[in-house]
């Protein structure tokens, strides 16, 4: 009995030395708000990239490459860090590409100062204001395509976003 009751006063001895002890320190927070810039795409007039008649057997993603034309207005001095994307329907056959009102037809779009770049549609490109980064874009077709005489036509968003 006396040896349990030895056992148990160490037990207790033992975990009164063992417990954690906690440590805190104050944390604090900060930062600063700011308006973003007001700016003004294309000065809030719509982006209308003509292709003219399109040749269907010519139709091949290079051959009537034609550049998107745009501007952007910054009122209060932005972060130069902006990032811009062309916001649309991707093609049934490409979700990469502007869907078109012909079917098997899409707009692909192009980046880089000679559009060697492909961009996704509804991707972001980063550029850093004032130097608006090259866009431009080209019809396509899905392989095997047979295509039909007529009209067609893409609508999409070009969207900037500050960062």
């Amino acid at each position: 009995m006396k040896r349990t009751w030895l056992m148990a006063l160490l037990l207790l001895a033992m975990l009164k030395y063992s417990a954690v002890a906690a440590f805190s320190v104050q944390a604090n927070f900060s930062g600063k708000l700011i308006e973003p810039p007001l700016c003004q795409i294309n000065g809030e007039k719509p982006i209308m990239v003509e292709f003219g008649s399109v040749v269907i057997s010519q139709i091949n993603g290079d051959s009537y490459r034609k550049p998107v034309s745009w501007t952007l207005t910054c009122s209060n001095n932005p972060d130069k860090s902006m990032r811009v994307q062309i916001s649309g329907t991707g093609s049934a056959f490409n979700s990469a590409l502007l869907a078109t009102s012909q079917r098997d037809l899409a707009i692909q779009i192009l980046s880089g100062k000679n559009g060697e770049n492909a961009l996704a549609l509804n991707n972001w490109l980063p550029f850093t204001f004032p130097a608006l980064p090259v866009i431009q874009v080209v019809p396509v077709k899905k392989n095997a395509a047979v295509l039909t005489s007529g009209d067609f036509s893409a609508f999409a968003a070009l969207v900037v976003e500050y960062q």
